[in-house]
Formats: C-alpha cells, structure tokens, sequence
C-alpha cells in the first residue's frame, strides 16, 4: 500500500516534479553471466522482479514514469552517513569480516551492482538541479553536464558503480584483501531466499555527465574504520 497507493495518490495529486527512487532489483534473476554487453541490464531490459518489493516498486515505477516524472533505479547501496544501516549486502559483509572474521556464503555466484550512498544523493541533487536553456520554440529546454538537451520526463536511470557488478564471493574476496583474517566458506547445501541475479548497465545516466565517485574499496576501509567505532559503544542494531 505505501509503495503503490501512496505514490500513486503524489503522482496524480502534485504538479512538481517527482524524483522517484527505485531499485534495480526489478531486474530480478538473469541466468547467464556472460561478459558481453547483451548480458548487462539497461533500461530497456523487461523487469521481472520476484519479491513483493521489487514488484509493487514497479509497479509504482509505471505510474511515475506514465505521468512524466523520473525514475532512478538505485543498485545496491553501501557506505556509512547520517541514518546508517548494516543490512545492506556490503556493509552486512564488512560487519562479519570484523566482528566474527568469517562468514559462510549461499550462491556465492549470485551477482549484483553496488552505489555508494554519496552517490545516490548526488544523482537527485543532480536531477533537482537541472540547468534550463531557452530552445528554438520560445520555451525552455533541460541541460546536463555536457552541455547538451536533456529530457528526464518519463524516463527511467539505472544507479550504479559500473566498475562494482560483483558476485557474492567477489565482494568477499575484496573485502578480505582490507582484513586478511576473513574466511569466506560457501555451503552448497542450503539456498538464499534472495534470489536477486543481475549485472547492470548505466551509461544512460553516465552520457550526462554524472558518474560514481566512490569505488568498493574506498567504501570497504570507510565501513571498517565506522564498525571499529561502533564497536568501541557497543552499538547493536542493524538500522540505526
């Protein structure tokens, strides 16, 4: 009700624009991996998401995008800031590399792309503070970095590192080159619930001029220096 109705009740009752934060999990479960472009997830990729999140989010998306507003589809977020949460896949990782020193993985192979959480803030603040220029019509037309016409209206963007399409045990493996005590086991036994399976494209945000600025590293020796922090009061719940 609060990802759909409510979002459906702002789009047909404003008349500002909406930025709407979505997730790229629509994308769902891709079953091959290959290194080529045909396999990477662009805007134009059918969504096909298998929670009930990512489908009311979806869902939600249509109407926003059908009323003439924007869509960021946010990859998954890492990173520390001000309202901070340790149960997103990176940072829950970094947590177990520093307080139990290992961690065992289910579908270890499952890939996903990744965003610092700056960098989701500086593509709403870029999309709320277009630059307009008069056009041939008389009216005004929208600019992006490069100096070129840009028309956000109805259109959906991927969010994401595009250096950072990870699987589970790569993210793992970067993770332990910052705490080498790490020891990462995969079981074949039991399977994630989470069957999100996906590598992501964004160079439609990309042509504009914005691009990610902190890379996995930079976000992994952040994390570490926050835990040993937390650690030090004792701080114990996952959304804080």
């Amino acid at each position: 009700e609060v990802n759909y109705k409510h979002v459906k009740y702002i789009a047909q009752s404003t008349k500002c624009r909406i930025i709407y934060p979505n997730t790229n999990s629509g994308y769902g479960a891709r079953d091959k991996h290959k290194n080529d472009d045909q396999s990477y997830c662009t805007e134009e990729t059918p969504l096909s998401p298998i929670s009930v999140y990512g489908k009311t989010k979806c869902e939600a998306e249509k109407l926003i995008l059908s009323s003439g507003h924007t869509s960021l589809r946010l990859a998954t977020v890492f990173g520390t800031s001000y309202r901070f949460r340790k149960d997103l896949l990176l940072n829950d990782f970094v947590l177990r590399a520093v307080t139990d020193s290992c961690i065992t993985l289910f579908e270890s192979s499952f890939k996903r792309n990744f965003i610092h959480v700056r960098d989701v803030a500086r593509a709403f603040i870029k999309m709320f503070g277009l630059r307009c220029q008069p056009n041939n019509d008389g009216g005004t037309v929208f600019i992006d970095d490069n100096n070129k016409p840009f028309d956000p209206y109805g259109q959906a963007y991927n969010v994401g590192l595009s250096s950072a399409n990870f699987s589970k045990r790569e993210l793992c493996e970067r993770i332990k080159q910052h705490v080498p005590q790490f020891v990462i086991a995969t079981s074949e036994i039991n399977a994630d619930p989470d069957k999100r399976n996906y590598i992501v494209n964004n160079e439609k945000l990309e042509k504009t001029g914005w691009n990610a600025r902190v890379d996995i590293d930079t976000g992994i020796k952040e994390l570490i220096r926050a835990y040993q922090v937390f650690n030090k009061v004792n701080v114990k719940h996952t959304n804080l």
